[in-house]
């Protein structure tokens, strides 16, 4: 059997935006750990061949494994007499998980666009308003962190966020039109040092009002057209990861969404999660001794 360990460091995305001061609080350090028991639940559920621990002094695991290799990733497994597998540094880790990156690749919703600027924000919002108002995302965020929704240009506390989100947090926003979502996917891969994406099968997101993940379900009743846009768009993703140097686990969103005409549309990359994520292992349900195989062949 093949045991892998984990540092479940789930707060990762928040290190990404400052490695240097981030530490994280005790109450975010609780609710990671209950996500984390909830991720290793489903994890063992999974695949019987495939035996998933938190990492301790003394385990001897066939491979080592983080939510997101982070610096802090690496010194915790240190800490406990591990090392984590090779895996990409930093600033490769930074770049595929900021939102501009998948934003310079992906074709977002109708009048989206990222900025780095209160300037281009303002010139922005002045040439459309959207019925429902924007969704303003920071770069690096998880389970609905880092998100305001807005009416028209920000002013007051809001202002003060954006101008905040401008200079910290990964500096610039991810501006979209507020659309009314219908139903939520994900598709889950490990991608190769060489590229060869090992990739699993679609599975319905399933998120609260704020967008903070409650759960992934397998099978969801996709058109064929969407399908074919969901895989479409997560192979472009595929490619864009490994020319940037990036290697591991990766997962794309996707969204179905009403406009109040009735109309419905598909949103097929909506969100790159260049870690591992919560529905990873409901995903790759049918593929997790090769995955398992390929993490522990890693050097």
């Amino acid at each position: 059997m093949i045991t892998v360990g984990w540092i479940l460091n789930l707060d990762a995305d928040l290190e990404l935006a400052d490695p240097s001061g981030f530490t994280p609080t005790r109450r975010l350090a609780q609710q990671s750990k209950v996500l984390a028991d909830r991720l290793l639940v489903a994890a063992n559920a999974a695949d019987q061949r495939v035996r998933h621990i938190r990492l301790a002094p003394g385990d001897h695991p066939t491979t080592c494994q983080a939510w997101c290799a982070t610096p802090r990733a690496h010194a915790a497994a240190r800490a406990i007499g591990h090392e984590l597998p090779a895996t990409p540094p930093l600033p490769v880790l930074q770049k595929v998980n900021h939102r501009a990156f998948a934003a310079g690749f992906s074709p977002g919703l109708p009048g989206a666009a990222f900025v780095t600027s209160t300037q281009e924000l303002d010139a922005l919002m002045q040439t459309a308003t959207p019925e429902h108002g924007w969704l303003l995302k920071r770069p690096f965020g998880f389970s609905g962190r880092g998100q305001k929704r807005v009416s028209a240009v920000p002013t007051g506390r809001d202002r003060r966020w954006v101008e905040a989100s401008m200079v910290e947090y990964g500096c610039g926003l991810m501006v979209e039109p507020f659309v009314a979502i219908d139903q939520e996917f994900a598709l889950h891969s490990w991608l190769d040092k060489d590229g060869v994406c090992l990739t699993g099968q679609p599975t319905r997101l399933i998120t609260d009002e704020l967008g903070a993940w409650l759960g992934n379900e397998p099978g969801p009743a996709l058109h064929d057209q969407e399908r074919e846009q969901l895989h479409a768009a997560h192979a472009v993703a595929a490619r864009a990861l490994s020319a940037a140097g990036f290697f591991g686990p990766f997962a794309t969103d996707a969204f179905r969404y009403r406009t109040d005409d009735g109309r419905v549309h598909f949103h097929a990359l909506s969100e790159l999660n260049a870690r591992y994520s919560m529905g990873f292992f409901v995903g790759l349900a049918d593929c997790l001794e090769e995955w398992a195989r390929r993490v522990a062949a890693q050097v």
